[in-house]
């Protein structure tokens, strides 16, 4: 412990930059280990303050852009059923990427309400829980007219797995 100081921690700053490592990992990285490294100078295990000196990695995230109307209607003939389909999803109920690859017959609960239970797992692949969420959570989301149609319209020509629209990219038979 008392060989641990501002170098070690700019040091590990500066290999998660040259491992190419994002901004927002290395912010979110900085942030868990000055909590901790704050945590036990508190504690005394540490004289000197270990996170002095140390250039904290800034995070910026650009601002959202919100396609328009028309922007819409161009992208969702720009692509495939598939894509159009993931375009009115994401754009009419706000789902994510990783949300919109689930989407499921069964979730529409209600004429207007459609329920997110789960998203692809980015490392598996796999349908998995939502993120910050504990297992059996959802949250229901607005679903306008048009997109239950494209939803509905989606199903009926290419049917589903379980009710899961999209298949897997190597065998048609698996969601």
């Amino acid at each position: 412990m008392n060989t641990f100081d501002h170098r070690v921690v700019d040091g590990f700053i500066r290999t998660m930059e040259r491992n190419s490592v994002g901004l927002a990992t290395q912010s979110n990285a900085f942030d868990k280990l000055k909590s901790i490294l704050l945590d036990a100078h508190r504690l005394g295990l540490f004289k000197e303050n270990p996170i002095l000196g140390v250039q904290a990695p800034v995070y910026d995230p650009k601002r959202a852009v919100i396609p328009s109307p028309e922007q819409l209607r161009t992208l969702r003939v720009a692509g495939d059923d598939t894509f159009t389909l993931l375009i009115d999803v994401m754009s009419g109920c706000g789902l994510r990427n990783a949300e919109a690859a689930c989407v499921n017959l069964n979730n529409i609960v209600a004429d207007d309400v459609y329920r997110v239970t789960e998203q692809v797992n980015q490392t598996t692949k796999q349908y998995d829980r939502l993120k910050h969420r504990r297992p059996g959570e959802y949250r229901d989301v607005p679903l306008p007219a048009r997109v239950k149609e494209t939803v509905e319209w989606y199903a009926d020509k290419y049917g589903t797995v379980d009710g899961y629209l999209l298949r897997h990219p190597h065998d048609s038979g698996r969601a």
